[in-house]
């Protein structure tokens, strides 16, 4: 930290002056002369001894800024002598706006600092900080324009200015194809539903097969196979000296087969065209109690620092999951790369609700489609802010500024102008109507069953051929 420098210089008048060097000045550039006297008691004040110099800085300060890439800010590189690695890094997004909001109002130019693992910042196990938390720590540069959330580990290391918002962290997931799925015939009926079905079928059929040979004497009635043919919808004959048991059954299977079937036609034409999309992943715990998922988390991100800290709860299961392959930490560009696994429910992003947004609108702007959808749960929430040095008066000075930007509404404003169709899938339904035609592709499942039968009709007719010519002998 810079401090007042005062200097006296006597000359063949009797007189000194006062001289101080400016924070964040550059190398070379004279001291600033503040006041001077004579020798007679003659005070000359040419601005106050101990003014707030970091209210406003002089011109020639240059302050290094960390940043590092997003899905909201893109990165331009230009060569440049004067630069460190002769390359000046260049930023372009809403947070460069904030910057140079502050910079015209602190009078200050910037040069921006890329951290070496292209992270926010975590602390790790050994106690070391990463990322751009760790550049500020190490005095590398002057702060961190992020913004960062607040959290304990950050706040050992880092001062953080005034909050320019609250933000809190959701699960981002998809909502699943609208394809029409080829086996959707068997889907108006559950599985156990099938099952007890077939399970009616073949008890009744076969009971009805051993009455009727026990008491009629005869061999294998026809109205043994008559539950089939009022399953499938064909006619059945009764004879005149039946069982008025075999009627009673048979009435009431009847009964009961024009029930399922009115409620599977029903449901299957439904099926066909109100597809529902569900939307499983409403809370973290619907995430981690589903083994088929695997958890996407910001690489070093805030987020992923509850999850490294974490001794007991959901946050110490959503760590153990990570020796089951279900827990991949991602960079924020990264996100995008992955959007056909998040549609198809095979990954979840869990992370800040803006970032979700932004992922879930640049979707929409591309495609016209929304396939995904934010979580109700908010999981926790942290109030974002920019981070200095630690003991920094710059921070004090940054934090006036800021207020005065969020009183104004700036900050929303600016945020929300980079967000494109930021709404166009806030309240997205779960169930859509399809009016086009079904294709060969989505009825093969059909034809195949079709087929399936077909073979087995024609291997059994076969069989049956074999077994006439064989007894015939």
């Amino acid at each position: 930290m810079l401090v007042n420098t005062v200097t006296a210089k006597h000359c063949s008048t009797s007189r000194a002056a006062g001289w101080v060097v400016l924070p964040y000045q550059r190398p070379g550039v004279a001291p600033l002369r503040v006041a001077s006297w004579t020798a007679g008691g003659n005070l000359s004040l040419h601005r106050p001894l101990f003014w707030n110099k970091f209210n406003k800085l002089s011109g020639e300060a240059e302050l290094v800024v960390a940043m590092e890439r997003n899905h909201r800010h893109k990165m331009e590189e230009q060569s440049d002598p004067t630069a460190p690695d002769g390359v000046r890094v260049q930023f372009k997004g809403f947070m460069v706006t904030v910057l140079d909001y502050l910079a015209q109002g602190l009078n200050f130019s910037y040069a921006f600092r890329r951290p070496p693992d292209g992270s926010w910042g975590v602390k790790e196990r050994d106690g070391t900080f990463t990322g751009m938390v760790g550049q500020v720590y190490r005095q590398e540069v002057d702060f961190g324009l992020g913004p960062f959330a607040i959290n304990a580990p950050r706040l050992e290391a880092t001062d953080f200015t005034w909050p320019v918002t609250l933000m809190s962290v959701k699960v981002l997931a998809g909502r699943g194809s609208v394809e029409v799925d080829p086996w959707g015939f068997v889907l108006p009926f559950g599985p156990w539903v099938w099952a007890a079905v077939l399970a009616f079928l073949l008890l009744l059929s076969v009971g009805s097969s051993l009455l009727s040979f026990k008491f009629s004497e005869k061999d294998l009635r026809e109205e043994s196979f008559a539950f089939v043919n009022i399953m499938l919808r064909q006619s059945v004959w009764v004879g005149e000296g039946g069982w008025w048991w075999q009627r009673v059954v048979l009435g009431v299977w009847m009964l009961m087969t024009m029930v399922l079937t009115r409620s599977y036609e029903g449901n299957l034409m439904s099926l066909l065209a109100v597809r529902h999309l569900p939307q499983p992943y409403q809370t973290l715990r619907d995430v981690v109690d589903d083994p088929s998922v695997v958890m996407v988390w910001e690489k070093q991100g805030a987020p992923m620092q509850a999850v490294i800290d974490a001794t007991s709860g959901i946050f110490h299961e959503v760590k153990r999951s990570e020796e089951q392959g279900r827990l991949k930490p991602l960079p924020l560009y990264a996100y995008s790369s992955i959007l056909d696994d998040i549609i198809y429910q095979w990954k979840v992003i869990i992370d800040y609700e803006v970032v979700l947004t932004v992922t879930r609108s640049n979707y929409f702007s591309r495609t016209g489609r929304c396939d995904l959808y934010l979580a109700q749960e908010r999981i926790f929430a942290h109030p974002l802010a920019l981070i200095g040095q630690k003991d920094s008066p710059l921070v004090l000075a940054v934090s006036a500024r800021i207020i005065s930007m969020t009183e104004a509404g700036l900050y929303v404003h600016w945020n929300s102008a980079t967000i494109p169709n930021s709404s166009a899938c806030a309240q997205v339904p779960t169930k859509i109507t399809i009016s086009s035609s079904l294709s060969l592709r989505q009825c093969w499942a059909m034809l195949v069953l079709l087929l399936g039968g077909l073979a087995v009709g024609l291997a059994t007719f076969f069989l049956e051929v074999m077994m006439v010519g064989t007894l015939g002998r």
